[in-house]
C-alpha cells in the first residue's frame, strides 16, 4: 500500500514558496519507508531553484526529519525541511512540542490528506495542563519590566548568578535576560521554554543555532539604546581628550594647581587637539556608527573615515581599508557587534600603527579591543589616550582586567585611560525603548502575530521557528 501526502506552505520570505511531499510505502507491517522531497520555487517565475530528496528506512527516520506521527496525524516542522545541510535536526517526538510551531496534517481513511492550516508563526502554546504562561527575569536589576496584556506569572530575580539560571528558569515559558547567559544546559532543564527575551542589544553570548534546533524564539531590543551610546561616546571623546578625569585627581589630591598657577603638564607632548583638527575613523557602520557619523558632523569634527573590514578583498565605495583609517585617524570609534571575526580586531599590530595624538574609544563590546595590548600602549605612549565603557571581564574591579590593575598589590596605574562602567545605554529614552521592544517581541509570539510586518520581525526578532533572522 501506498500512501502519498502532500504539504504545501509558504515561508516568511517574499521570494520563495515551499512545497514539502512526504510518502509513505509499507512494504511490509512492520517495515516502513519514507521519502521526502523539497522543492523551493521562485515566487516570480515558479521555476525550481533548488531540490532535496531523501529516503529512510527506519520508522524513527520521521523524527530526524522535525516530522511525528500519531495514529492518522503527522506533524512537521516546515522549518526542518530548509536546504541547509549545517542544521542540527531535533529529536523525534511523538508528538509536537508545545514551544515549536508544528503544522498538523491529517491522513483520511482512503490515503488522502486535509490539512489544518496553523500560521507559520504560531501562537506560544502552553505546557500541558497550564493556563498561564510562566515568565521568568533573570536580571530585574537593569530596568523596571513592562507589562504584559496576556494571563501570567512572573518571577523576578534582581540579579542570578550563572550557575543558578539552569534552576530558576525550569518552569519558565518565557525567560527575560540581559547579559547573563542563558546556555543550552541551562535550557536543557527548561522543556517548556518558548521565548528567550534578551533586554539589550547585543546578544553574543545566545548560540543561534540551539535555539532553533529547540523552537525557541530569541527576541532583542536593537537600535533601543543607539542615541544614549552615541551621545556617551562623544563624552568620553572630550574627557579622554581633555583628560577630565586627571584634572579632576590632581586637583582633589594635590596643590598643584595652587602652587604652580596651572596644570598643563598633564598634556606633555603639547596642547590637544580640537574638534575641527579631529579626523574620526568609524569600525563599524551599522546603526551605531552611521549615527556617530552624523553627530560627528555636528559636533565640528574636522573629517570622518568609514573603515572597510578588516582583511576585506576590496573597499567598497565611501569605505577606507581597515589599514588606513588606523593610521590616519585622531579618533578611532569601536561600534562593532562581538563576534568570531571581531574578537581581538585591534591588537598590538593595530596599535602601533595607529598616530602618537591619536585616541580609540570603545562603546561596542569588551574584547574587541585587546586589553594586555591596550594597558602596555598607553604605559608605553604608543597612543595618546583611550575611554571604553566595555570590558571583556564585566562588572569588573581591580585585578579583573589589565586595564584596572589592583593598586593595593602594587600594580601600576594605567595612563590616559578613562573606563566607564557599561553605562552608555543608561538613559530614560533607553529604558523606554527596551520596554516597548521588549513588550512587542513577547506579547507577539505569544498571540502568534509576528508575522504581520517583516521590518516588525526582523527588527525584533533574532530566531523564530526554526529560523536565524539575524
Amino acid at each position: 500500500m501506498k500512501r502519498t501526502l502532500r504539504l504545501s506552505g509558504t515561508t516568511a520570505s517574499t521570494q520563495t514558496r515551499t512545497i514539502h511531499r512526504f510518502s509513505e510505502q509499507r512494504r511490509a507491517p512492520t517495515a516502513l519507508a519514507f521519502r521526502v522531497t523539497f522543492v523551493c520555487k521562485s515566487r516570480s517565475s515558479g521555476h525550481s531553484l533548488t531540490t532535496w530528496t531523501r529516503r529512510f528506512t527506519a520508522a524513527d527516520s520521521l523524527g530526524r526529519l522535525g516530522i511525528a506521527a500519531n495514529e492518522n496525524n503527522y506533524y512537521y516542522s516546515s522549518s526542518l525541511f530548509r536546504h541547509r545541510p549545517s542544521i542540527r535536526l531535533g529529536q523525534r517526538h511523538l508528538l509536537p512540542p508545545r514551544s515549536s510551531p508544528f503544522r498538523t496534517f491529517t491522513m483520511a481513511a482512503n490515503g488522502t490528506s486535509t490539512s489544518t492550516s496553523t500560521p507559520l508563526f504560531s501562537p506560544g502554546r502552553l505546557p500541558p495542563g497550564k493556563d498561564k504562561h510562566h515568565i521568568v527575569v533573570l536580571e530585574g536589576i537593569h530596568a523596571r519590566m513592562p507589562s504584559f496584556d496576556f494571563p501570567h506569572t512572573i518571577d523576578v530575580y534582581q540579579r542570578t548568578p550563572p550557575a543558578e539560571v539552569g534552576e530558576r528558569i525550569k518552569d519558565a515559558t518565557i525567560v527575560i535576560a540581559c547579559v547573563v547567559p542563558v546556555t543550552p544546559a541551562d535550557m536543557d532543564r527548561a522543556p517548556h521554554l518558548g521565548v528567550l527575551a534578551v533586554m539589550a542589544v547585543g546578544i553574543s553570548w545566545v548560540d543561534k543555532q540551539d535555539c532553533a534546533r529547540r523552537g525557541v524564539t530569541v527576541t532583542k531590543c536593537p537600535a533601543g539604546n543607539v542615541d544614549a551610546v552615541t551621545e556617551h561616546f562623544l563624552g568620553l571623546y572630550f574627557a579622554a581628550r581633555k583628560r577630565v578625569v586627571q584634572v579632576h585627581n590632581t586637583m582633589t589630591t594635590t596643590a598643584e594647581w595652587l602652587d604652580k598657577g596651572t596644570l598643563t603638564k598633564l598634556w606633555p607632548a603639547g596642547p590637544p587637539l580640537g574638534c575641527r583638527q579631529e579626523t574620526l575613523g568609524i569600525m563599524g557602520y551599522g546603526t551605531l556608527g552611521t549615527r556617530l557619523h552624523k553627530l560627528a558632523h555636528a559636533v565640528g569634527f574636522g573629517d570622518v573615515l568609514v573603515s572597510e573590514r578588516k582583511n576585506a578583498p576590496a573597499v567598497r565605495p565611501g569605505r577606507v581599508s581597515f589599514d588606513e583609517v588606523l593610521a590616519r585617524a585622531t579618533v578611532v570609534g569601536v561600534c562593532l557587534p562581538k563576534d568570531h571575526d571581531t574578537v581581538d580586531l585591534i591588537g598590538e599590530k593595530e596599535l602601533r600603527t595607529m598616530r602618537p595624538d591619536a585616541l580609540i574609544v570603545n562603546v561596542a563590546r569588551g574584547g574587541i579591543v585587546n586589553e594586555h595590548a591596550l594597558a602596555r600602549a598607553l604605559r608605553e605612549g604608543w597612543i595618546a589616550g583611550a575611554a571604553t565603557d566595555v570590558l571583556e571581564t564585566e562588572p569588573a574591579g581591580p585585578g579583573t582586567s589589565p586595564l584596572i590593575p589592583d593598586l593595593a598589590k602594587g600594580e601600576d596605574e594605567v595612563p590616559n585611560l578613562t573606563i566607564s562602567s557599561h553605562i552608555a545605554w543608561f538613559t530614560q529614552s533607553t529604558i523606554q525603548n527596551y520596554q516597548r521592544l521588549l513588550k512587542e517581541g513577547i506579547e507577539g509570539w505569544v498571540a502568534g502575530t509576528l508575522q504581520e510586518a517583516a521590518d516588525k520581525v526582523h527588527k525584533v526578532v533574532v530566531v523564530h521557528n526554526g529560523r536565524i533572522w539575524n
